[in-house]
């Protein structure tokens, strides 16, 4: 199923001024694609009504009429954890789901993957400002004959990717017909990208991790087979370097698959007698991963371990202690790819034209998760007479 977004003279924009929320949160109610107060709703559908915004009925995107779509594509094929916090205010993790499976209730609710609800949520909200008509699917094939008819239907006048990295995204780009853009899909497939400065904000987090008097700065990432992944871990190597600090390989994991392995990943560094007293992570979900390590061996951070992460989703500020990352402007990512496809289809691009590519800054965001460097243990020893 698809959503159709209706062009009306209200924007998201106008109904979000009017109920005092932002465009995102407007977007996510709307679209009832995300969590917000029972306040914020009644505002929000309040105000949408007053001013005679409305959606279209959900349809069937097989059965559309043909007429001028962008094709939407959120990518996801790997399990995810579901993750909340307890009364306690600590980590509630339930048990992996599978994406696609019986028990998938769709990406939009999973807490953890709110980074790619917000690009979504920008796209959706540009794509209004624009007059355009969004048709927003779930992928988890790329290259499925059915999924690649629909996008290269008559009436397709363009499509932007989102969500999980995809290894096959050069063959989705060669079989796309329309216009294509990559949101925070840093890869050289021949199609436009809106990716995110990596490098700035890694070597920012070691260097405030550095001034705090930390020496010894391991890392937690993820798949090396993702731009973005080996993007961040090069970023950290150059950082440690330029502070003349050691990179100690044991100091270091490649985490791969749900919450559990990844916590398994941080633990097996964090037992080691010379263990390190910070990490960089990847992202916030590795971040995550680490907290859940960190309890289990007795660790209190930042009292024993400093920790930053990378996208600042919305679960980074509600743990304990709130996390130390590095933003992400992930609406904007979503904004951007908008208008990158929208100037494609208006002027194509030659054959000979290079595939464009655009970097969002990041914000480093400090919070109580960091703290000073722990000192040295001391042994006391009685004098010998």
């Amino acid at each position: 199923m698809v959503s159709r977004i209706a062009t009306t003279k209200a924007t998201l924009r106008d109904i979000a001024r009017r109920a005092g929320v932002s465009t995102a949160t407007a977007s996510r109610v709307l679209n009832g694609s995300g969590r917000a107060s029972a306040e914020a709703k009644a505002a929000i559908f309040g105000a949408a009504s007053e001013l005679g915004y409305r959606r279209a009925a959900v349809i069937d995107a097989p059965a559309a009429r043909p007429e001028e779509l962008v094709e939407v594509v959120w990518h996801w094929r790997s399990s995810y954890d579901t993750v909340s916090l307890d009364a306690a205010g600590g980590l509630d993790v339930g048990a992996p789901v599978a994406a696609g499976g019986a028990d998938d209730a769709g990406a939009a609710s999973r807490f953890g993957h709110s980074f790619f609800q917000d690009i979504l949520n920008g796209v959706l909200d540009e794509l209004d400002r624009n007059g355009r008509t969004a048709a927003v699917r779930m992928c988890h094939d790329l290259l499925d004959a059915r999924f690649l008819a629909d996008v290269n239907a008559p009436g397709r006048v363009g499509a932007i990717l989102l969500g999980e990295f995809a290894p096959e995204a050069a063959d989705f780009a060669a079989a796309c017909r329309v216009p294509l853009v990559f949101a925070d899909q840093d890869v050289d497939a021949g199609a436009d990208v809106v990716a995110i400065d990596n490098a700035s904000g890694v070597l920012e987090s070691v260097s405030r991790l550095a001034a705090l008097g930390h020496r010894r700065i391991g890392f937690v990432g993820g798949s090396a087979e993702n731009p973005s992944f080996a993007a961040r871990r090069r970023a950290w190597e150059w950082g440690m370097r330029e502070h003349g600090l050691p990179i100690r390989a044991e100091w270091t994991a490649a985490c791969h698959g749900e919450l559990a392995a990844a916590s398994a990943a941080a633990g097996a560094i964090l037992f080691r007698a010379n263990r390190p007293t910070a990490l960089v992570c990847a992202n916030d979900n590795l971040a995550l991963a680490v907290y859940r390590a960190a309890g289990a061996l007795g660790l209190a951070i930042p009292r024993d371990l400093s920790v930053t992460g990378f996208d600042d989703i919305d679960l980074a500020p509600l743990l304990s202690p709130p996390l130390t990352t590095v933003a992400v402007p992930s609406v904007q990512i979503g904004r951007l790819a908008v208008r990158l496809l929208l100037s494609r289809i208006a002027t194509p691009p030659r054959a000979d034209e290079p595939a464009a590519r655009a970097l969002v800054r990041t914000c480093f965001i400090e919070r109580a998760s960091t703290g000073p460097a722990p000192r040295p243990r001391t042994t006391n020893r009685k004098k010998t007479p």
